[in-house]
């Protein structure tokens, strides 16, 4: 006689949403914007050219194309901006003197491997204003497309100052300020007012990021997002600014740009009243309007903007001290709506990781340290599930038998069955309750491997070279439908650990479909994992062995029943 499975409907419908949750993550992450457009042509600017300190500006060319009215201002100034390129040990970065802007940014720090960890943060754009563009309102219009007179000062060249003047009206000056010691720029901008009346000036900045991954990135888990930090963070990933735009009225304490691994994130003076934006296939754009200040005729105004361009590494955004690290506790697409708990949760698996690097060196070691802390965190639970399903097997006999005996009864059934459970010791939901307890753990530990970026370019052992990508242990001469034409050997033994663990679970006889789905589901995984980052497989992978060894000794253990129910 067939015997009825001790998971029961609850854990079966557990699997089951599970299992659609990770068919259809990738379609989630397409509909709600996580998942990267290819990446537009490149758009060159042709009529800037670079200049050194103190060489006079070129003029424009004698032979220009007719432009329309409405275009004819902007791109002459384009003509006459020229460009200068700054570089330090974080930044590689191009000013052009229209507007004082940047218009190109490239993080070149060096990783915890002394390496560097190059990354493209913005390239040139002449349909947009470039990167820290201020605009002062209707009383100095279109300041942003102005080109600004150059000056360089600070001790080593470590500030770039801009000027620009409106006769009778004001005077704009820019610098900028390059920290030595961490990838931080400080914008102070100064408006003096030169006209006979008082004049109001709500400063905006502009700031926009490009993400253009590489093929093997794309078939990874991507977010970018614009966020947002007033009583609490925010995100609104690109796709949805894509779609339906960005425009934001409310206090800010500071806002920014994020994608995988890096950040660009600006927090002025005075508190952020408004956020507008738009993105296209890979880029987000934001302007920032801060508070209005006031200036009395012949007087300066000032306001101040700090600005964090590199790594989303936890230390170096706390050290601004302007909460920037907030971003760490981020989780997108569905689990964005529990950021307090799984944010937590990943946080501090990140100071976990951490820690075991210090005595490891090697975040592949530091991972498996980790995995072991967990699991022996959670073995005594694991361990009373797993007892509680040989319970559940022991007594299928006995449940069967009084199914039958009170079919036609279904309230003696349910007394009888509570009177079972009770003498036998058997918790029905006891199987789930490790898996509920760990799920927080494991969406953030997810979630902090799949973004950290201390693993990007970190090597484990053997052919594992960059946890942060798929371990190829091969490359064959030709596609496979859904893998491509790479061999990652971790996701195979994924599955077959998977498998190893399935015949050691104790279970009662299932039903066919039963089988077929729990055949299927390690098949399934290694289908999810396999273009994974490796670090996150890996973590899988311990996890599912130490699993297995515990259910080598749950195995013997040896289940007494009450006298009543034994046969």
């Amino acid at each position: 006689m067939q015997q009825e499975s001790p998971f029961g409907k609850n854990y079966w419908l557990a699997l089951g949403i599970s299992m659609l949750i990770l068919l259809a993550w990738q379609p989630l992450l397409k509909m709600t914007g996580y998942a990267p457009a290819p990446a537009p042509p490149a758009v060159t600017q042709e009529s800037v050219r670079e200049v050194s300190a103190g060489e006079e500006m070129p003029a424009p060319a004698k032979s220009t194309p007719a432009l329309s009215a409405a275009e004819g201002p902007f791109l002459e100034a384009v003509k006459k901006a020229a460009v200068v390129q700054f570089r330090n040990e974080f930044y590689d970065i191009k000013f052009s003197t229209q507007g004082a802007s940047v218009v190109q940014l490239r993080y070149i720090g060096s990783d915890l491997r002394g390496n560097v960890s190059g990354a493209e943060f913005f390239d040139e754009d002449i349909s947009k204003p470039g990167l820290f563009a201020v605009d002062l309102g209707p009383e100095a219009p279109d300041l942003s497309r102005a080109v600004y007179n150059l000056t360089r000062s600070g001790q080593n060249d470590s500030a770039l100052e801009f000027t620009y003047e409106m006769p009778s009206a004001f005077k704009v000056t820019k610098k900028f300020i390059f920290s030595a010691t961490e990838p931080v720029i400080v914008l102070d901008v100064s408006v003096t007012n030169l006209s006979n009346a008082g004049k109001s000036f709500p400063a905006a900045i502009h700031i926009g990021m490009d993400d253009r991954p590489d093929e093997e990135e794309k078939g990874m888990f991507r977010s970018f997002d614009a966020v947002f930090w007033g009583d609490g963070i925010q995100a609104r990933p690109s796709g949805k600014i894509r779609s339906k735009g960005l425009y934001i009225v409310q206090p800010l304490v500071w806002s920014g740009i994020v994608k995988k691994y890096f950040a660009l994130l600006v927090k002025p003076d005075k508190k952020i009243s408004a956020v507008s934006g738009e993105a296209d296939q890979a880029s987000i754009f934001l302007r920032l309007t801060s508070e209005v200040f006031e200036t009395v005729p012949g007087g300066t105004a000032k306001a101040g903007f700090l600005i964090y361009a590199g790594p989303q590494r936890y230390e170096a955004l706390k050290k601004t001290g302007a909460g920037f690290e907030e971003i760490i506790s981020l989780n997108p697409g569905l689990f964005g709506q529990f950021k307090g708990l799984v944010g937590l949760f990943k946080l501090w698996m990140l100071q976990g990781l951490k820690f075991g690097y210090q005595f490891t060196h090697n975040f592949g070691w530091a991972i498996i340290l980790l995995t072991l802390l967990i699991k022996g965190l959670f073995a005594p639970f694991t361990h009373m599930s797993y007892e509680s399903m040989k319970r559940m097997q022991a007594i299928q006999p006995k449940m069967k038998s009084l199914q039958e005996r009170y079919k036609n009864d279904v309230g003696k059934l349910h007394r009888e069955m509570a009177q079972l459970y009770k003498r036998n010791k058997v918790n029905p939901w006891m199987g789930c309750l490790p898996m509920l307890l760990q799920m927080p753990i494991f969406i953030g530990f997810y979630f902090m491997l799949a973004d950290c970026i201390e693993l990007k370019g970190a090597p484990f052992i053997f052919w594992i070279h960059d946890l942060s990508r798929p371990d190829h242990l091969w490359t064959l001469p030709f596609s496979l439908p859904l893998l491509g034409n790479g061999i990652n050997l971790l996701p195979l033994l994924m599955i077959f650990s998977m498998v190893w663990q399935q015949k050691l679970t104790p279970t009662a006889a299932a039903s066919p479909e039963q089988e077929k789905i729990m055949a299927f589901m390690p098949v399934m995984m290694g289908f999810v994992f396999y273009k994974m980052p490796s670090g996150l497989v890996l973590y899988w992978l311990v996890s599912t062995l130490l699993t297995v060894i515990q259910q080598v000794f749950v195995k013997r253990i040896v289940i007494v029943l009450h006298h009543e129910d034994r046969e």
